[in-house]
């Protein structure tokens, strides 16, 4: 699953527990889900990414949250 995020960062789930951030610098950073949360979370040192019913958002410590929708 792929997700487009405002500011031109994106987000792939890759496998079960992890998430695979491109931020818009061309930066990868690999996060790893929250042991059983539902919905899913996935969180690092300065990233956390969470899926809802109504989208999803991926928070960033330097500079806030971002919008994020699924990508086609």
């Amino acid at each position: 699953m792929r997700y487009s995020c405002e500011q031109g960062h994106r987000v792939d789930i890759v496998g079960s527990n992890t998430a695979r951030v491109i931020l818009h610098d061309g930066r990868i950073i690999d996060i790893s889900r929250v042991a059983n949360s539902a919905p899913p979370r996935y969180a690092g040192v300065a990233l956390s990414f969470d899926i809802g019913s109504e989208g999803a958002t991926l928070g960033q410590d330097e500079t806030g949250g971002f919008a994020c929708h699924e990508a086609d």
